[in-house]
């Protein structure tokens, strides 16, 4: 646990550092905090990466959504079901999102090919 901790000051006080560092090592910290059965330290840490990942607007969506599912977790083993489902609520509207924009419209495939391009 040290080394995360001084890998976290580092990428706090580091000019290069970008937020998807942090965001990753606070993400394990906090996985390794509920292995270690600190719930607490462990919903801080998520609490944490969140908050970077909801400012960072360049963050992959498919990140986000296993930040916000593993936070889900943690909330419903501390049982607070309302905010676990507040969550699961944000993660269905990125998954939705996403979907939304990888549709193809198969019309345009479809007049290409009769067209020999």
């Amino acid at each position: 646990m040290a080394f995360l901790n001084e890998a976290l000051a580092i990428f706090t006080t580091a000019s290069d550092s970008v937020p998807l560092d942090r965001i990753k090592l606070l993400h394990v910290r906090a996985a390794l905090y509920t292995r270690m059965g600190d719930w607490q330290l462990a919903m801080t840490d998520m609490k944490d990466a969140i908050s970077l990942a909801d400012r960072d607007t360049e963050l992959d969506p498919t990140l986000r959504a296993v930040l916000l599912e593993d936070y889900a977790k943690l909330l419903r083993k501390n049982h607070q079901g309302r905010e676990a489902r507040a969550v699961e609520a944000r993660i269905n509207a990125i998954r939705t999102h996403s979907l939304g924009n990888s549709l193809v419209d198969v019309s345009e495939l479809a007049a290409s090919s009769k067209t020999g391009r």
